[in-house]
C-alpha cells in the first residue's frame, strides 16, 4: 500500500498526509494512470529498470504529483469532489469517486480548449451505474448508445474509434456481497 507523507495542505485542512483515508483517492488514481499508460504506451510496455524513462510514461507521472500544479493530484480530486462529499480525511466509497474524477476530468477538459487545446486525458470517460443518480447500488449496466454519444462528444463529433474508460463504481460489500 502507498502511503504519502509530508505533501503540500490540502486547501484548509492542514493534512499534509494521506494516512489512513487516502486509499480510494489512490486507487482511483492508479486505475486511470494505468488506463492513460495503456493509452500512450500500449498493454506490453514495462518500465525500463533503468533511465532513462519513456517522456509519455514521466508526462502521466506528473499528472499525479502531490500539489495543485498536477492536473490529477489528491489535491485536486478532493475539490472537484467537495460536490460528493469528498472531504480530506473522511472516508469515501467508489461513486463519489468515479464521479468526482467525472467531474475534474470535464474541467480539466474545459481549461484545455480555452487555453491550448492540449488536453491530459485523452479519452472519454463513462462512469456505469445502476441506477439514475448510482448510490443505491442498483446492477451496472453499459449502455452502447450512450457510450457511443460519449465517444462522439469527446471527439467533437463521429469517429470510427475513441478510447473509453469505463468506471464502475461497485461496492461488492461491506458485510457481505450484493448478488444482484
Amino acid at each position: 500500500m502507498l502511503i504519502v507523507l509530508g505533501f503540500d495542505a490540502i486547501s484548509d485542512s492542514k493534512l499534509t498526509s494521506d494516512v489512513n483515508w487516502g486509499c480510494m483517492v489512490r486507487s482511483s488514481q492508479m486505475l486511470v494512470a494505468q488506463a492513460l499508460i495503456f493509452h500512450h504506451l500500449g498493454r506490453s510496455w514495462r518500465k525500463p529498470p533503468e533511465k532513462p524513462y519513456n517522456p509519455d510514461y514521466i508526462g502521466v507521472l506528473h499528472l499525479f504529483g502531490n500539489s495543485e500544479a498536477c492536473a490529477f493530484s489528491i489535491h485536486n480530486l478532493l475539490q472537484a469532489g467537495r460536490n460528493y462529499g469528498l472531504v480530506a480525511g473522511s472516508w469515501l466509497g467508489p461513486y463519489a469517486m468515479c464521479r468526482t474524477w467525472q467531474t475534474l476530468i470535464r474541467t480539466n477538459r474545459e481549461q484545455a480548449d480555452a487555453v491550448d487545446g492540449k488536453e491530459n486525458f485523452p479519452m472519454a470517460l463513462y462512469v456505469v451505474s445502476g441506477d439514475e443518480d448510482g448510490e443505491r447500488g442498483g446492477a451496472p449496466v453499459v449502455y452502447i448508445d450512450v457510450a457511443a454519444q460519449l465517444c462522439s462528444d469527446f471527439n467533437k463529433g463521429p469517429s470510427t474509434w475513441s478510447p473509453i474508460l469505463l468506471l464502475v463504481p461497485l461496492v461488492l460489500g461491506l458485510d457481505k456481497i450484493n448478488p444482484r
